[in-house]
C-alpha cells in the first residue's frame, strides 16, 4: 500500500474515533483534537502527492523535435506527458 493510500485511511479511522469518543466520552474537546488530527492527515495526502509524475516507460527517448511537435499537436502536455505517450504509442510503420 503505497503513502498515499495509507494517510487516507488513518484520516478516515480517526474521524471514526473522533466520533466514537464524542458520542462514548461525551469530551468533546479530545474528539475535536482527533478530528483536527485526521482532517491535517486527509488534506496533507492530497497536497503532498496530488502532483507525483507518472513513470516514463523503459526504451529508447523519442527525439526532442517530436516531443515538441506532439506539444504542439496537444497543448497543455507537459515534457513527461508527451514522452510517456510517445513511448507506449504503437509504431504505425507497415
Amino acid at each position: 500500500m503505497n503513502l498515499t493510500k495509507t494517510l487516507r485511511y488513518s484520516g478516515y479511522a480517526l474521524l471514526a474515533v473522533s466520533i466514537l469518543t464524542y458520542v462514548i466520552m461525551d469530551v468533546l474537546l479530545i474528539a475535536l483534537i482527533v478530528a483536527l488530527i485526521a482532517v491535517c492527515l486527509l488534506v496533507s495526502s492530497y497536497f503532498l502527492f496530488k502532483d507525483i509524475p507518472t513513470k516514463i516507460p523503459e526504451g529508447e527517448i523519442p527525439d526532442p523535435a517530436v516531443i515538441k511537435q506532439y506539444r504542439i499537436d496537444h497543448p497543455g502536455t507537459s515534457i513527461q506527458d508527451a514522452m510517456t505517450a510517445l513511448m507506449t504509442k504503437p509504431d504505425d510503420k507497415a
